[in-house]
């Protein structure tokens, strides 16, 4: 009995060890969601760890808010992903409220902060704590993000003013891995156009948001195809017609339009009785699966980008929002 229970002690050992060595040398890619308590984020997972966007690559999921509160709720989050056993979780979910952790080694980083305002804030004051909390993640970033990081900006609340504080502070990340997510716009304008056309929203390709979501934006619907219609001229799946040459309401492109989109997810809200976190989710990563994957066909997307100087840009100029005061208050400390 003695010489059996070493055997299978040793034994044990072995495959302890060899386990120890394929987990040491099997390839993930690590993705950290900031604000992970927010309900979007339980959204995101399905399509992260189900091989829609990154194929049968392990995925090594942080969860990160910089709120210790946060961390019981967190782990919860957590249990309940670990319970839906995929297959491509890289061992278990990784919970921290410290960002050095987190963004340690991660390829992908997705922002879902939102500062709320508070009662009665000034405008300029809730700037700043925005400003602060982004520039508290920018000299993290620095110190320990490598040059390939993907930065996705979620959020409505300045967004871009986001983009810029990241990519001022991250010198080494090139601001083309520095992306907001505007498609929950274009998906409401695809929505609006739809029901007025009428069609399906799927079908409608090559909607364009200009400007700033945060605030004023165009829809350009000059290159706007629509599929499957049901009109005069028919063909296949893929035959589609420019918009203009089946929707002649050009009144109300100008006048309403543009207000029904803002007015959209209210809408959707009321309709659904509860807020709209998955549509968010849905826009998140179908961005992220464009980007990491590449369009199949010559289809448009849109997202917000950095200026590269060429054209207008549409990010706000960091001097207006007196930031440097802000951002050299951060003393290495967790903006509340």
């Amino acid at each position: 009995m003695k010489v059996i229970a070493y055997e299978n002690q040793t034994t044990k050992i072995e495959l302890d060890e060899e386990e120890r060595e394929r987990i040491r040398n099997e390839k993930f890619i690590k993705v950290c969601i900031t604000n992970a308590s927010s309900p979007v984020c339980f959204s995101l997972v399905d399509s992260l760890l189900s091989g829609k966007i990154f194929g049968e690559e392990k995925i090594s999921l942080c969860l990160l808010d910089c709120d210790p509160a946060q961390t019981a709720e967190l782990q919860y989050i957590a249990e309940n992903i670990q319970n839906m056993a995929y297959g491509l979780l890289y061992l278990n979910v990784f919970v921290t409220s410290d960002c050095e952790k987190a963004f340690k080694g991660s390829r992908i980083i997705i922002f879902l902060d939102e500062v709320e305002r508070k009662e009665e804030e000034k405008v300029h004051r809730w700037t700043e704590r925005n400003a602060v909390l982004f520039g508290f993640y920018g000299t993290t970033l620095l110190k320990v993000a490598k040059s390939d990081t993907l930065l996705l900006v979620a959020g409505n609340n300045y967004m871009c003013l986001n983009m810029s504080i990241l990519n001022e502070i991250v010198s080494h990340i090139s601001s083309r891995n520095i992306i907001g997510v505007s498609k929950v716009i274009e998906n409401q304008a695809k929505s609006v156009l739809a029901e007025k056309l009428p069609a399906s929203s799927c079908s409608i390709d090559n909607v364009v948001i200009l400007g700033s979501i945060s605030n004023d934006y165009l829809i350009e619907l000059d290159k706007t195809l629509v599929r499957e219609f049901d009109c005069a001229v028919v063909g296949p799946a893929t035959f589609s017609q420019p918009l203009n040459d089946i929707f002649h309401q050009q009144s109300w492109l100008k006048k309403e339009y543009v207000n029904e989109v803002s007015s959209r997810k209210h809408v959707n809200e009321m309709n659904l009785r509860h807020p709209t976190y998955h549509l968010i989710g849905h826009a998140i990563t179908t961005t992220l699966n464009y980007w990491w994957n590449g369009l199949s066909s010559n289809a448009i997307f849109s997202a917000t980008l950095i200026s590269d100087g060429k054209q207008n840009s549409s990010v706000f100029n960091l001097n207006s929002f007196r930031l440097q005061s802000a951002l050299n208050s951060l003393e290495a400390k967790v903006p509340v």
